[in-house]
């Protein structure tokens, strides 16, 4: 584990913070023998021809613009998230379960498949322009390759982001003091503004940091939606590593987003107090306007999906103008024979991720949870694991990319399933520790005690009772690679290719019915195994085992999310 750890977080962000100590090479790569901080300065200044520094407002404009944009994301996914938390934490237990099971259902959808059912939805031509056309609207919307559109993707993608740590306080709420304050005369505003929403910012500076952090360092949003016109600071990075070839710049400003987001992080977390109970007490109160509010939001998540798939039974091969119904879009699929390799290197990429991270993640939460790994080593090594949650997915990306290319490793399947199991570790071993922190000691010294070996007590007590949260780790780890875009893209060399890379270059020479078809089969991959597990939660079982199975493989969205930060 320590070994995976330091070749797969720790070894990444040395070398990228050496590259940046680096100067460039004339045309393009890093002179690892020649040093120099002016990667740093070169974020900020530009040298003319006579050799003078000059003032450059280009990554400062852009990196502010960031920013913003995840201020405007974070406030607006803020004004959703906490009317909807309320709605949900007031039903039933087991339509809450349900309830956060379709929120959570758009997010594992691949980031692309999701920017591209907007840019089908607001495209020039496209369909809700069509429709308020048919309303007596003229005139294009002209809101695709716009900072609006950006702050629309941004704030769809991250919406269950500020959810699920604001419904996890508001259900261990003590309610029966909120019924005291309406008891006393208190307007249920009176009650929601000084009662409810102080006692839910725990959950909402969680949340806060949680949509921050991605929607800072996006780089997919911005580029499918917002283009040339609205990049972000992911932008730039992959402009460094890409056509523009500069490693050291690219690095410098790598190190700065990093440095950024773990800034805000420590913040958001430093400043958490106690949550506001061990459990729910008393009936929630119920406030008006709340479910209409959660009912927009899930329309708001799942219409780019119902975009995509509703267009992928277009008759044309235009992906935007509807002229009919037909198949022939999944016919051509079935022809295609770069997209056929693609999708069976993402089948065997989410198989295998899912099976090693499953294994690693068991064996690190065990050392935990049996005292094998102790005090600081304890700490460091669950710190370790959850830095790919923590820092930007692009920085990591990239910083895989410069650790390869300093051992001169050819990209490949290989590199991108290491880097994989790094990404997806945090994902599996969430659920798994959970699972087993809820292992009675008083079991495990009793094994001890009748002679069972450490080996015996792990694979005869503690995996059945971890079981459910191992499936539930099987399955995210399998997703979180299936979908994954950003590390695929920058890792994944000749022959490596994805389904959504393959989607994503697709989608930069123009937008057919055949991109709609295979995002189709994209999204449906990703909620046939949602649902799976969901119905298997829901398998009555005899005994306890029913109900521990529903939480833990339900699965626990809460914890998942909540353990990001």
């Amino acid at each position: 584990m320590w070994l995976v750890l330091g070749t797969g977080v720790l070894y990444p962000i040395a070398i990228i913070g050496f590259v940046s100590s680096c100067l460039p090479l004339d045309f393009g790569g890093v002179d690892w023998h020649a040093h120099s901080w002016s990667a740093y300065a070169r974020l900020l200044f530009d040298q003319d021809f006579d050799g003078k520094w000059v003032w450059q407002a280009g990554y400062a404009r852009i990196f502010a613009r960031s920013v913003w944009f995840a201020v405007l994301t974070s406030a607006t996914c803020l004004l959703v998230a906490f009317p909807t938390a309320l709605w949900v934490v007031g039903l039933r237990t087991r339509y809450q379960r349900l309830c956060l099971l379709l929120l959570i259902v758009p997010f594992l959808v691949s980031l692309v498949v999701r920017c591209y059912g907007w840019m089908l939805l607001i495209a020039d031509h496209g369909l809700v322009n069509r429709l308020l056309n048919g309303l007596g609207v003229e005139g294009a919307l002209g809101i695709l390759y716009t900072d609006w559109a950006t702050v629309l993707g941004l704030t769809n993608v991250f919406i269950p982001f500020m959810i699920f740590p604001i419904y996890s306080v508001l259900r261990r709420l003590d309610w029966e003091t909120v019924d005291a304050g309406t008891s006393l005369g208190a307007s249920k505003w009176a009650v929601l503004t000084r009662l409810v929403v102080p006692a839910s910012m725990p959950g909402i500076r969680a949340g806060i940091g949680l949509t921050f952090i991605p929607a800072f360092g996006s780089y997919v949003v911005s580029d499918l939606l917002g283009g040339a016109k609205s990049m972000m600071v992911g932008n730039l990075i992959q402009l460094a590593f890409g056509p523009n070839r500069d490693w050291p710049k690219g690095a410098a400003l790598a190190i700065v987003v990093l440095a950024f987001s773990l800034l805000v992080a420590w913040a958001a977390r430093s400043r958490r107090p106690g949550g506001p109970g061990s459990g729910e007490l008393g009936v929630p109160t119920k406030f008006r306007g709340a479910g209409l509010v959660s009912a927009a939001a899930l329309l708001f998540l799942y219409l780019p999906i119902v975009a995509v798939v509703v267009m992928s039974f277009n008759l044309g091969k235009s992906a935007l103008i509807w002229t009919g119904f037909s198949l022939h879009a999944y016919r051509d699929l079935m022809s295609n024979s770069a997209l056929l390799s693609a999708t069976w290197n993402s089948i065997q990429l989410a198989v295998l991720t899912s099976l090693i991270t499953v294994v690693l993640a068991l064996s690190a939460a065990w050392a935990i949870r049996s005292k094998a790994t102790q005090g600081a080593r304890a700490s460091a090594l669950s710190a370790l694991i959850h830095v790919p949650l923590v820092a930007p997915e692009i920085v990591l990306a990239v910083s895989t990319l410069l650790g390869f290319a300093a051992l001169s490793i050819d990209l490949g399947f290989g590199v991108v399933l290491f880097a994989h199991v790094v990404f997806c570790l945090p994902v599996a071993f969430i659920p798994i520790r959970a699972s087993m922190n809820a292992i009675d000691d008083a079991v495990l010294d009793a094994a001890k005690g009748l002679g069972a070996s450490p080996f015996q007590v792990l694979a005869r007590i503690v995996v059945p009772c971890v079981a459910p949260g191992i499936a539930s780790a099987v399955m995210l780890s399998f997703i979180t690679s299936l979908d994954d875009f950003v590390t695929s893209y920058f890792l994944s060399g000749v022959g490596g290719t994805t389904l959504p890379t393959y989607i994503y270059s697709m989608l930069k020479l123009e937008m057919t019915t055949e991109i709609n078809a295979a995002s189709t089969l994209l999204a449906i991959a990703t909620c046939g195994i949602v649902a799976a597990g969901y119905w298997l939660a829901q398998v009555k079982i005899p005994g306890g085992e029913a109900t521990r199975r529903a939480e833990t493989f339900g699965p626990n969205w809460e914890t998942f999310a909540g353990g990001r930060l």
